[in-house]
Order: C-alpha cells, then structure tokens, then sequence
C-alpha cells in the first residue's frame, strides 16, 4: 500500500489539518511568514496527524478535537525539524532550503519556538471544560517533550562516540519513538478505552517509531537524496552512530574498527568508504531486518482491536515504514 491507499479513509480530515497548519501562521506578508512557508510547504507524509486520525477512527471518534489535536501534532514535529536542521547544520529539507540555510539561524529558532507555541495553543483548545482530561494530556505532552528532547541532547553528547545497541535504541525511543506513540495514544484520552486498550496503542507507535526511526537511518546512509528530499550521509558526517554503524562496530576486526574511526574523523569524511566499510558485515540488512521485527510487533499490537478499515490502515502503515525508499 502507498501513503494514498493508506489515508484515503482520513484524506479529507488531512486536508484539513493542511489548512488549520497554514492558518496558525502570521497572515501579514513579511520575511517571518516568509520564514514559517519555507518548511511548512515542503512535502511532508503528515505521519504524525495520519496516526491520530487512524487510531481516532479506529475508536470510532471525530470532530474538531480531534482535527485539532492532529494539526497540533504535526505543527510540533515541524517545530522539531528546524531544531534538527540548526543542530545539524542542514541546507535541505522536504527537498528545499532549510529555514537556517535560507533565513539563518537566528531566525530558525524564533520559527520553531513559534510553532512550539502554536501548537501548544492548540492543544489547549482541546479539551476545554475537562480538566481531568487536561491533566492528562498535558502530562502527556510534556513527558513525551521530556524524552524527545533527552534523546536529542543524548545524541548530541554522544557524537563521534561508539555507541552500544541498547544506548542507540533508548536514543531512538526517546526521539522518536515516545512521539509516535503519544500521537496514538492520544485519542484513547477521549474515549472509555480501557488499560489493555491504551496500552495497545502505546505500544503501536512505540514499535512503529523504531521502525521508522531504523530505517530513516538506513536511508540517510543508501538513499536517494531526490527522494528524501535532504542531504544523504548527515549522520556519518556529523559522526552520530545509528543501528547499521553500531552493527558493523560490534562484528568488525580490530583493523576495520581503526579503519572505520579514521574515516568518522577525517574533517572531509568520505561517505562512500564508509559506506563499503559498513557494508563488509551486511549491517544494511541486518538493520532492516530489525526495523522489520518492529513493524510486525507493531502489527502485533493492535490485534485486540475489531477489523475496521482504520485498522487495516494502520497494518498498511507498518508496511509502507519499511519498505519505503524516502
């Protein structure tokens, strides 16, 4: 299944959230609108605000919360893409310039406070009236911050340092898996979904974030740059470790290792011997078939749930994770 097979049951409802995500944005014309359009009209798989409408149909819930808490999760994961694109210097995203290439870098970090704020505005439209209900996303929402941002700085203190796998997949769960798996989540808040319910969906996003983490790492090493939409190789270049460098570190010869650091520390690091350097112990595949495992575990998760077309959506999701090329 493609992104369009999968969404045709929340098409409309994405729609919408395109056009609530354009709405937060100041309407004067101005360099800083100038700025937010930079990253907000790239294409983006809107992944994020997919998984809280799937999983909202799936609970058989609609209406403008959760249209809202879509558009404001989306809105946060933009905001934490100009982060990214500032820490790693980035010139391209969604396959034009970056906020910071193009505007600098000052002017990246008032966008992504912004839409911190916006989004968080938003959330707190959601549930008004409801302060049990507001106690619990926003304990939510800021546990889940707590952890992106941990894994985030973890990385950040750890680069150009041998990781272990343990040490790469609490990263990973911290960034990107804790943000998935708030977003299916979510909707569970509205309804009388019970424990195991809950616990259901946790664990969905959960597994679905490390796989798509997994093999987004995978393609920043063999990807197409046209596809991906930015900069291939950023992550050998900025020395962090993700799954296929650990592996190979882990089953390679003393002389391949020294091989391997000399490369990372070069200050022109070429990509491609690392790349061949890697590929000696099929750490590739071994990676993939670790985002594999995850995406069925994610499969696995959601099985108590009743057939619906929302969940044969979300299935299709965790296929179209590992075998996509950007």
């Amino acid at each position: 299944m493609n992104l369009d097979e999968i969404y045709k049951i929340v098409c409309k409802e994405i729609e919408i959230v395109d056009t609530k995500i354009k709405d937060t944005i100041p309407q004067k014309a101005d360099a800083f609108r100038d700025a937010c359009l930079q990253i907000l009209n790239g294409k983006s798989k809107r992944i994020r605000p997919a998984l809280v409408l799937l999983c909202s149909k799936m609970l058989h819930l609609k209406g403008k919360r959760i249209i809202n808490l879509a558009t404001a999760v989306e809105i946060f994961h933009t905001a934490t893409l100009v982060h990214d694109d500032i820490i790693d210097a980035s010139t391209l995203r969604r396959g034009t310039e970056t906020i910071n290439a193009k505007f600098g870098v000052h002017s990246a970090i008032l966008v992504a406070d912004y839409l911190y704020l916006n989004g968080a505005i938003l959330l707190n439209n959601v549930f008004d009236g409801n302060q049990h209900l507001n106690k619990e996303l926003s304990r939510l929402i800021l546990s889940t911050a707590n952890k992106m941002f941990s894994g985030e700085l973890n990385q950040l203190l750890k680069n150009s340092v041998f990781i272990s796998r343990k040490e790469y997949l609490n990263i990973i769960s911290q960034k990107t898996a804790s943000f998935f798996s708030a977003c299916c989540t979510i909707p569970s808040l509205l309804t009388k979904s019970n424990n195991i319910q809950k616990r259901a969906l946790l664990l969905y996003g959960r597994n679905l974030g490390l796989a798509f983490q997994i093999m987004d790492d995978i393609l920043d090493i063999i990807g197409d740059e046209k596809k991906f939409g930015k900069k291939m190789g950023s992550d050998l270049k900025e020395g962090f470790f993700t799954l296929p460098m650990v592996h190979f570190y882990e089953n390679a010869t003393i002389n391949e290792k020294k091989k391997f650091l000399d490369l990372l520390t070069k200050k022109r690091r070429n990509v491609k011997n690392i790349i061949e350097l890697i590929n000696r112990h099929n750490s590739i595949t071994y990676a993939r078939n670790m985002a594999k495992t995850y995406s069925k575990k994610a499969k696995n998760s959601i099985g108590l749930f009743p057939d619906s077309e929302a969940k044969r959506s979300l299935i299709g999701l965790c296929d179209f994770v590992v075998e996509r090329d950007h």
